[in-house]
C-alpha cells in the first residue's frame, strides 16, 4: 500500500552491566516510511495473549489494568491468584508473575473479554520524513529462585526495585542502550570475524 513497515525488537544484554543486562525488559519499535513519498497514516496494532502468563490455558483467571507513570502509559496483566515457583519442568509455561506494556506515546491497555494487552499507534510518513513509535515489554516475575526455601527476586530488584522504575528507567535510557548495544554487537562481530562466517553467524 505504498508504505514500509520497519519492526526491531531488541534487549540490551550489556556482559559488563549486570543492571542493564538483568532488567526484563524488551524494547518494541517500528518505524513507516512512504515508498510513493505519498502521504499515508498507519495504524499500528500490537496485542499480547494472556497465555504469556498462565499454563494450560487458564486466561479466565488473569486479571489486568493500566494507568500512567511519568511519561508512560501502561497496560498489565496476570493471573489474580499468584503462586511464584509453584511448578517447573519442560512443557510448562510460566504460570506466576505479571507482563507489562509501556509507552509514551498512543494507546496502551488492557482489555478484560480476550484476556490481553494491546498497544495502538497511529503514524504518519510522507515525502521523506518518516515517523516511529517504541513500546517497551516487561515481565516481572516476582520471584526468580526459590535459594533453601527463601523466594528471591531478580538480580534487578535486588535492593527493592519495583518494575515501574525498572521500566521507567528503560525508557529514560533507550537512546544511550540502543547506542551501547550497536556498539557492543559491532564489537563482537569483528572479533567473531575471525573463525569464519559460520561461527560468526551461530
Amino acid at each position: 500500500g505504498g508504505v514500509a513497515l520497519t519492526v526491531d525488537f531488541w534487549t540490551p544484554l550489556l556482559l559488563d552491566d549486570l543492571d542493564v543486562m538483568s532488567r526484563p525488559c524488551t524494547y518494541l519499535d517500528a518505524e513507516v516510511a512512504s515508498l510513493d513519498e505519498k502521504k499515508h497514516e498507519v495504524k499500528i496494532c500490537w496485542e499480547f495473549s494472556g497465555d504469556l502468563c498462565c499454563d494450560k490455558g487458564q486466561t479466565e483467571k488473569i486479571g489486568g489494568g493500566s494507568y500512567r507513570v511519568a511519561q508512560n502509559n501502561i497496560a498489565w496483566m496476570g493471573l489474580r491468584e499468584q503462586k511464584p515457583l509453584g511448578n517447573s519442568g519442560d512443557g510448562v509455561t510460566i504460570d506466576w508473575g505479571y507482563l507489562y506494556l509501556a509507552a509514551s506515546e498512543g494507546t496502551v491497555s488492557y482489555s478484560h473479554p480476550s484476556r490481553s494487552l494491546g498497544a495502538e499507534f497511529v503514524l504518519t510518513a510522507e515525502g521523506q520524513q518518516k515517523d516511529g513509535a517504541s513500546l517497551i515489554a516487561a515481565y516481572d516475575d516476582i520471584a526468580s529462585i526459590n535459594y533453601f526455601g527463601r523466594l528471591q527476586p531478580g538480580y534487578w530488584a535486588r535492593n527493592g526495585k519495583s518494575i515501574i522504575e525498572a521500566i521507567t528507567e528503560a525508557a529514560e535510557e533507550r537512546s544511550a542502550l540502543q547506542k551501547r548495544s550497536m556498539d557492543f554487537e559491532a564489537e563482537l562481530q569483528k572479533k567473531t570475524n575471525a573463525f569464519g562466517p559460520s561461527y560468526t553467524k551461530n
